[in-house]
């Protein structure tokens, strides 16, 4: 389903087959991705929002079948070491009315946040 990547970046090669599609929140529509020969998708995650503050958005996507021929990719996620603390860059603080990422969290810490939020027992924006 629909979703954002928890890490800093993703790198997807993909086949010449479409689906894959990014939300624009502020129209309320879906937009496809269409493929590129011989291009890389690089999506920014989670923690480049954090970094930015929210500045940077972690794309919220997902793939949806609209061909009869089978869709390939392949990614490479990228994440901070586990136990390196992130939060918004000092020159990003204040950047938005509202400091959505103020706390200070580990990658692991986050990822137990996420998996928990996945599975429908998270609350918020709260520490685990």
């Amino acid at each position: 389903g629909a979703h954002t990547d928890w890490g800093s970046f993703t790198i997807l090669a993909t086949d010449q087959t479409p689906g894959l599609q990014i939300y624009l929140a502020d129209q309320e529509k879906w937009l496809p991705v269409p493929p590129k020969p011989d291009c890389l998708i690089i999506n920014a995650g989670d923690q480049i929002a954090c970094l930015t503050n929210g500045v940077y958005k972690s794309a919220l996507h997902r793939v949806v079948t609209t061909s009869t021929k089978p869709r390939f990719s392949t990614a490479v996620f990228t994440y901070f070491n586990m136990d390196a603390t992130f939060a918004p860059l000092d020159q990003f603080s204040g950047a938005r009315e509202d400091d959505d990422y103020v706390e200070h969290r580990t990658t692991k810490e986050y990822f137990h946040f996420k998996l928990h939020q996945s599975l429908g027992k998270g609350k918020g924006k709260d520490k685990e």
